[in-house]
C-alpha cells in the first residue's frame, strides 16, 4: 500500500511540470497562426508562403492553405488572410471564407493583405485607392491591420480576355512583388497578431 501511495504522490507532482516543460520547450504551440489566400495565377501564393516564412521567423507555428482548403479557423490563435484582386475586387472565394468562419474569427485577431496592381508603382495616392478593394473583406470581419502588395505579372498565365485589357493598356509583363517590405509588414503584424 505505501508503494502504490508514494506512485500516486509522485505521479501528481510531476505532472504539472511535465507540462510546463512542454510548453516551454515550444512543443506545444503558443502562437499558432493560419495564413490563408486566395491566388488566381499564383502572385498571391507566393507573397502568403513569404509571410508565413516571416511569422515563423518571428517564433510562430504557421500554417499556408488556400482558403478553399481551410475547413476550420478554431485551432488558429490568429489568421492572415490574402487575396489577389481582380476588377477592383477581391476573389469571391476569400469573401466566402471570411462570411463562413466570421464567427470564429471574430474571435481572434486577423490582419489582410492584398496583391494587386494599383500600387505597382509605389506611391501613398495609390495605396489610398487600393484601400477601397478591402471593403467587402471589411464589411464581414474588421481586421488589425492591411496592407497592399504589388504582384507578378505574367501573360501566359493569363486567360484571353484579361491578357487582352492590359496589353491594350500597354502593361507590361513584370514580377514587382517587393519581397523586403513583405517580410517588413509580416514582422510589424507579427506582435499585433500574438497579443
Amino acid at each position: 500500500m505505501y508503494k502504490v501511495l508514494a506512485m500516486a504522490v509522485i505521479m501528481c507532482s510531476t505532472v504539472p511540470f511535465l507540462q510546463a516543460d512542454t510548453q516551454e520547450r515550444g512543443d506545444v504551440p503558443v502562437n499558432k497562426i493560419l495564413v490563408a489566400y486566395a491566388s488566381k495565377y499564383g502572385s498571391t501564393a507566393g507573397v502568403a508562403e513569404a509571410v508565413a516564412k516571416s511569422l515563423r521567423e518571428a517564433g510562430a507555428a504557421v500554417d499556408v492553405a488556400n482558403v478553399q482548403d481551410v475547413k476550420s479557423v478554431k485551432e488558429y490563435t490568429a489568421v492572415v488572410v490574402g487575396s489577389g484582386v481582380y476588377m477592383g475586387k477581391w476573389k469571391s472565394d476569400a469573401i466566402k471564407f471570411l462570411k463562413k468562419n466570421k464567427a470564429d474569427l471574430n474571435t481572434k485577431p486577423v490582419a489582410f493583405f492584398q496583391v494587386c496592381l494599383q500600387v505597382k508603382e509605389n506611391t501613398p495616392e495609390n495605396h489610398q485607392k487600393a484601400e477601397k478593394f478591402f471593403k467587402k473583406a471589411k464589411e464581414t470581419i474588421t481586421p488589425i491591420d492591411t496592407i497592399s502588395f504589388a504582384g507578378a505579372l505574367t501573360y501566359s498565365k493569363l486567360g484571353f480576355f484579361m491578357r487582352t485589357m492590359l496589353k491594350m493598356a500597354k502593361t507590361p509583363e513584370a514580377d514587382s512583388r517587393d519581397w523586403p517590405a513583405i517580410a517588413a509588414w509580416s514582422k510589424k503584424v507579427y506582435p499585433l497578431l500574438t497579443k
